[in-house]
């Protein structure tokens, strides 16, 4: 029996508040009902007279059938949003550590407050009345209630963004770890043998001087306390940058300002070394910027890049013009992909097909931070969507000119092609994020799948040693079909189930 396949967290969270919709809808409709019904009838006189009149009895239940119906609106009114905007909700949840999903975070809190509130104070106000005819156990109710409601919303205002990291925090304390990664650890810092600044107590040995004050051996062999003097126990031959008067927590934070500064003279020194490298600004992986960066270079107005929002829903699915050409995924450049990928090339030959009898037409990347334009070609330059491309235009000199190259002379060519840089550089500039430097490291990656002339799905990827043939696809399957899905993408999420930096546009038939 195999595994379901994972829930995006943002669908999870539309599911959660759709049945907390129906759930508000159910009660206060239930609620409103009960209310009225007693309005609009002549109070009974309570049994035992607590001193609460009748008026008091039925503005009470005039408040809670009130309540009731603002309650019974606004839910209507959200669940309606909810509806309209299901998928940039589910898109933007999914963006870990990102300004959209606080957004998101901060509006679920707005509206599971507001709704409950609502729903507390109408039960108020009714055990109010529950009182009135009850009295100490009425009030029993009520404490309970006032009680029960009070904590379900404390439990709210906890899962709330408040006191969280924003994500520019996240990413400077992501930095600072990274700072550490390669150079030590807690442990690492904290040894002796490895941190020559922390004074130790070192243990009996030869190469120390084991004296107190009067030439004898310390009893210690770090300190001999005798109420008038402590003398530290040091080498004979004294380790470089050894104070003994040191403390040992300035001393590990000597140490880590030492591997930090250690780490950014490395860092410099790739960002000198790349200084010769071609580097183009990341792309966001937007569908409008992408459309136009794709026009810019003669792409047909007929397709356009569309947002995916989920891999398994099929009614998030059909939101996507059919058929689908290519499908473009951005996923986290982790340790776990990393030997992936490893491993798997290990097992492939390099790649040197060139010509148009080869199933597809794959780009080796040799820019840095160019993936996302690599992946752009690898939609364009295969399948349906290489005749869409205008003849005469940048795109198509482009491809005409690498398509009897091999995968090193098509790299070259993509390097030296200014038009394709100056279209790129233009568009990436426009993001809704602010543009990261083009010699910055990026931990996210495109890659792009395509349907080739041999009807296999492929996986094409600059970074690997050639495009990757996952399977075969029917004549009326396309890269969004449920087969496609689960050859290529939804094996990226099933290795990484506890990530959530994923994303995926596809290319497709135009909504204007």
């Amino acid at each position: 029996m195999s595994a379901p396949e994972p829930q995006h967290p943002g669908e999870r969270l539309a599911s959660y508040f759709s049945a907390f919709f129906s759930t508000i809808v159910g009660i206060s409709t239930l609620g409103a009902s009960i209310s009225f019904s007693k309005v609009v009838q002549t109070p009974v006189k309570p049994w035992v007279d607590y001193g609460v009149a009748a008026e008091t009895i039925q503005n009470h239940l005039s408040v809670a059938f009130v309540l009731f119906l603002i309650d019974l609106a606004l839910t209507s009114t959200a669940a309606s949003a909810l509806s309209l905007y299901r998928p940039q909700a589910v898109s933007y949840f999914g963006r870990r550590d990102s300004h959209q999903r606080r957004v998101v975070m901060w509006w679920a809190t707005l509206v599971s407050v507001v709704l409950f509130g609502l729903l507390f104070a109408a039960f108020v106000f009714l055990g109010l009345v529950v009182a009135a005819y009850a009295g100490p156990i009425g009030w029993v109710a009520v404490g309970f209630l006032c009680l029960f409601g009070l904590t379900i919303l404390g439990v709210i205002v906890w899962q709330s963004p408040i006191g969280s990291p924003s994500p520019e925090e996240v990413l400077r304390r992501q930095r600072e770890r990274d700072m550490l990664d390669q150079d030590g650890s807690p442990s690492h810092v904290s040894s002796p043998e490895k941190s020559p600044v922390r004074r130790p107590a070192y243990p009996p040995g030869p190469g120390y001087d084991d004296v107190d004050d009067g030439g004898e051996p310390g009893p210690l062999g770090h300190y001999k306390d005798d109420a008038i003097s402590a003398t530290p126990r040091v080498p004979a031959d004294p380790i470089p940058g050894y104070d003994p008067l040191v403390p040992p927590y300035m001393a590990d934070l000597r140490r880590l300002r030492s591997l930090r500064a250690e780490k950014e003279e490395r860092s410099q020194a790739r960002r000198d070394s790349w200084r010769d490298t071609p580097s183009f600004i990341p792309l966001e992986a937007n569908p409008e910027l992408l459309t136009s960066l794709l026009h810019k270079l003669g792409l047909s107005p007929a397709l356009a890049m569309h947002d995916v929002y989920s891999l398994t829903d099929a009614s998030l699915l059909s939101f996507i013009p059919r058929p689908a050409l290519a499908l473009l995924l951005v996923f986290p450049l982790t340790a776990a992909y990393e030997s992936h990928r490893l491993a798997e090339d290990a097992l492939q030959p390099a790649y040197e097909g060139a010509g148009p009898a080869e199933p597809v037409t794959w780009f080796k990347q040799t820019i840095r931070n160019a993936c996302g334009l690599v992946g752009l070609l690898h939609a364009a330059a295969n399948g349906p969507a290489r005749g869409f491309v205008g003849e005469g235009t940048p795109l198509d000199a482009l491809l005409r000119e690498a398509e009897p190259l091999g995968p090193a002379e098509r790299a070259a060519l993509v390097e030296r092609d200014g038009a394709l840089a100056r279209a790129h550089g233009e568009v990436a500039r426009r993001g809704d994020t602010a543009a990261p430097d083009a010699a910055d490291d990026v931990d996210l990656h495109y890659v792009c799948f395509v349907k080739g002339r041999d009807g296999g799905l492929w996986e094409m990827d600059g970074r690997r040693k050639g495009p990757l043939r996952r399977g075969d696809l029917e004549e009326a399957e396309d890269v969004l079909s449920e087969k496609a899905l689960a050859l290529g993408p939804l094996k990226f999420l099933e290795r990484e189930a506890a990530d959530l930096r994923f994303s995926c546009v596809a290319l497709a038939g135009s909504l204007d």
